[in-house]
């Protein structure tokens, strides 16, 4: 199987894994004896995401719970 080139986003579905990091950009680039058809400087990856004071195992145990005791929404500061 052969990807596109182009810029891929990866992140993980079980559990806490993506609150906990397990997410990122996958850059796959054509071979070497291809070239693009337009011409650039370069490349800046920015990946924004929400940002939680508490760690990622506490906000899991909540979630865990019967009932569960719900975490919040992400703090802004």
């Amino acid at each position: 199987m052969t990807l596109q080139p182009g810029t891929y986003f990866y992140h993980g579905h079980f559990g806490v894994q993506r609150a906990a990091g397990f997410y990122g950009a996958l850059i796959v680039n054509l071979p070497e004896n291809k070239t693009e058809p337009f011409k650039y400087d370069g490349e800046h990856m920015i990946i924004v995401n929400d940002w939680w004071h508490r760690n990622v195992m506490d906000q899991e145990e909540g979630l865990e719970n019967v009932p569960i005791k719900w975490v919040g929404e992400p703090q802004v500061n």
